[in-house]
């Protein structure tokens, strides 16, 4: 995933160091984008010019394993298509949930696909949720409409 660290500026001019958890140096400025594959740490040296005063600061990057990555369309009246990254689950399905957190259906879904298409044609209108479960835990949520 791609990412935008900022760092708030002190207010006077400053050197703003990134570093890895291994002290390496990344990027020197007030703005640091990145690409992250996996939950990381990220420190910030922030170094005064006027007198070389230091502070630093550190930030977790968390990175999702498994992902919902797009429903549509949203809203709906018949089919919805729920893009996922569920690569090396062990598991996986994705669940329908009215707005009261009642569970309406579960469809298995594969880690080798990207996609699966479900009919809710049959659905009130109203608010719903889809929730991907990989090795049996809630990975990811999101909300649709059924017009």
């Amino acid at each position: 995933e791609n990412i935008q660290l900022q760092a708030r500026s002190i207010s006077e001019p400053a050197v703003y160091n990134w570093y890895d958890m291994n002290d390496s140096l990344l990027y020197t400025g007030q703005n640091f984008s990145t690409t992250a594959n996996q939950t990381q740490k990220y420190k910030l040296e922030i170094i005064a010019e006027k007198d070389g005063y230091k502070d630093y600061d550190e930030v977790t990057v968390r990175v999702k394993e498994f992902a919902i990555k797009k429903i549509s369309p949203n809203p709906t009246h018949t089919d919805l298509t729920v893009e996922y990254d569920a690569a090396n689950a062990n598991s996986a399905s994705v669940q329908i949930y009215n707005s009261n957190g009642v569970m309406l259906r579960t469809v298995s879904i594969t880690s080798a696909n990207v996609s699966v298409t479900i009919n809710v044609s049959n659905y009130q209108q109203g608010s719903y949720s889809v929730a991907l479960v990989c090795n049996g835990q809630i990975a990811d949520v999101k909300t649709f409409l059924v017009n």
